[in-house]
């Protein structure tokens, strides 16, 4: 047994040559990241741990849905519970689901009427997105309390250039699918905006594994933007995403008629000012979530978010700014099992210095102070440092600390049928500490080889306690109920992360990641759904000036799950092969071929949930 372990990390180490197309851009250093430091910084300078897709990239990847898209990526986990459309949690380096931020144009879309306030990835498509960026580590200092495993920032498309141009793809094939989208941007003087709209639809693949019973989707996204330039020193903006998703499930994995509705609605607005060497943002935010489930406990849920926020930031050299804000954040859900009107509100405040002493050394430090309406005041902080001895080694080290307070149902939710839940409101705030050590070596013909450790450790983390069974009735005791509970003792998890690429001709590049990633729960016990190891390999080649490709191998063991059979055990490892094609058919034309699970495994990524055989989509692609 070890020396088969031993055996497969010396292959996927050595094989680790596989951050596919869509995460290219993660290993060029010169690559700017918006997020890490809430500002334009070149990726070396940060000390942080980033990855960077961009819209070249998520064209050429071919995939459809983000969770596609960063499931690639080192450290981050993805488990779908059937196809497109249904529940898909994202976890950041074997952290639930909830501790991850995720923003879309600035707006914060975690679920404040979900149970643990966490981001259901099942519905979303890459159709409007120009960019996205996975920050990795705790972040509160900077992004407040849901950032305790780190930030995935979405930024949707915007206009690069003068003049109109419009772009459109239609993409069908295996299980009744249809894709379609329109997009258009255009920049007029100091005028600037963009438009996407988005369908998907598809008959489906059953979500309880092995039934014949399909689970389909119907998709539409609309998202918008505008921008007003107002002489050199004040830019005014507005941006505004709207999704109605209607899709089929099975319910833990029963297979049946169960299906969902879920409208989403966000907006933001800003106003940014430009005087000498402070700039100061205002912005306004706001989030509303309304779904409605039909199945064995029909129910509707609706949250919203209002966020409003001060960012400032001052040069005072070359080598010296300093950052400063504020935000105040109020959320209201309500729902079946959430009383009417329940609501929480957050301010915070936050200060960070960034520093460059020498050319070779960046330092990052950050300090915040968040103030909850029911759990008093939490202070967080942060420090990142770079430095670069020579011109092809960069070092980093990063350091931060975050909070996260019980969501609203955690503490006041309420609900009967078979296995009733009660709140607790007497839950406090979960807390975590993380660091992280990187090293990225420049290779030759731009290659690049990145090794991180890292270690999370959590604190009061909330986890559910289970009420006495009645094998009678089929149900809790009477008098008893499901609830929640901050568990004592500190959960882990720590891991290594390793990506290389390396092109071998100026039209072949092969690349790769390997994670490492040991969660632990308190008690001992492993984390479910997270992989011991994780390792990808992708071959990508322009075969001629008109056809390019890639071949992606995605590889997953070492997993456990609660079953079916309500016992924790171990679940398959697999293997799943991806193929993508792009021909130009013009200068403004091309043809798309995919292929996902070309081998036609059988794999799950949640215990007794489906996932696609072997299927075939085509589609073309015009800018004009």
């Amino acid at each position: 047994m070890m020396m088969n372990r031993l055996l497969f990390l010396s292959t996927a180490l050595g094989a680790s040559l596989a951050l596919p197309l869509s995460a290219q851009q993660v290993f060029d250093l010169d690559e700017i990241t918006f997020t890490a430091n809430r500002k334009q910084t070149e990726l070396k300078r940060t000390g942080a741990t980033v990855s960077v897709i961009t819209r070249m990239d998520i064209e050429a990847s071919g995939a459809t849905t983000v969770s596609d898209l960063i499931a690639r990526l080192p450290g981050v986990t993805v488990s779908a519970t059937g196809p497109v459309g249904t529940q898909t949690s994202v976890r950041i380096r074997g952290l639930h689901p909830r501790f991850t931020a995720v923003l879309i144009d600035g707006v914060l879309v975690n679920d404040p009427s979900l149970s643990d306030g966490a981001v259901d990835f099942g519905a979303f498509l890459t159709s409007d997105i120009e960019r996205i960026e996975v920050l990795r580590g705790a972040q509160s200092a900077l992004y407040g309390g849901s950032a305790v495993a780190g930030v995935i920032s979405i930024t949707t498309v915007t206009a690069q250039e003068d003049g109109l141009r419009q772009r459109a793809e239609i993409l069908g094939g295996s299980y009744g699918t249809l894709k379609a989208s329109y997009g258009a941007t255009w920049r007029d003087g100091p005028v600037d905006g963009s438009f996407t709209l988005s369908h998907s639809s598809a008959t489906g693949f059953s979500a309880s594994d092995g039934q014949p019973e399909p689970d389909g989707h119907s998709i539409q996204r609309l998202s918008f933007g505008l921008n007003y330039q107002s002489g050199e020193a004040l830019r005014f903006g507005l941006s505004v995403f709207s999704q109605r998703a209607w899709s089929e499930y099975d319910d833990w994995p029963v297979d049946g008629a169960f299906d969902q509705d879920r409208n989403e609605l966000g907006a933001r607005a800003y106003a940014k000012l430009s005087m000498g060497r402070s700039t100061h943002l205002f912005e306004l935010t706001g989030l509303h979530i309304a779904r409605e489930n039909r199945d064995s406990l029909p129910g509707r849920f609706e949250g919203t978010r209002f966020g409003l926020a001060y960012r400032g930031e001052t040069e005072f050299s070359p080598a010296f700014t300093l950052q400063y804000g504020a935000d105040l954040s109020q959320e209201t859900a309500f729902g079946r099992t959430i009383p009417a009107g329940t609501s929480s509100t957050v301010t915070g405040a936050y200060l960070q210095a960034l520093w460059a002493p020498t050319a070779q050394l960046d330092i990052s430090a950050s300090a915040r102070v968040d103030s909850n309406s029911t759990f008093g005041t939490f202070p967080t902080g942060r420090l990142a440092v770079s430095y670069r001895p020579t011109d092809r080694l960069t070092l980093t080290a990063s350091l931060g600390t975050a909070f996260r307070a019980p969501s609203i149902e955690q503490r006041f939710g309420v609900s009967g049928g078979s296995f009733p839940f009660l709140g607790d409101p007497t839950l406090t705030p979960e807390t975590a500490t993380s660091f992280d050590l990187g090293a990225d070596f420049a290779l030759p013909r731009d290659g690049l080889l990145g090794l991180r450790l890292f270690h999370t450790s959590t604190d009061n983390l909330i986890a559910s306690t289970w009420c006495p069974y009645d094998f009678v009735t089929n149900a809790c005791v009477a008098g008893t109920f499901n609830s929640v509970a901050n568990i004592p003792g500190v959960s882990t998890s720590t891991g290594a992360e390793v990506s290389l690429r390396m092109p071998l001709s100026d039209r072949i590049t092969i690349g790769g990641s390997y994670t490492y990633t040991n969660a632990l729960q308190a008690s001992g016990a492993r984390v479910n759904r997270v992989p011991l190891h994780e390792a990808s390999l992708t071959l990508d080649a322009s075969l001629t000036d008109r056809l390019s490709g890639g071949l992606n191998v995605k590889h997953v063991a070492n997993r456990i799950d609660f079953r079916t059979d309500y016992s924790t055990g171990p679940m398959p490892d697999y293997t799943v092969v991806g193929l993508t094609a792009r021909y130009a058919l013009t200068d403004k034309a091309d043809a798309i071929l995919r292929i996902d699970n070309l081998l036609d495994t059988h794999f799950q990524e949640a215990a007794g949930f489906g996932s696609t055989g072997r299927a075939f989509y085509v589609g073309l692609a015009a800018r004009f």
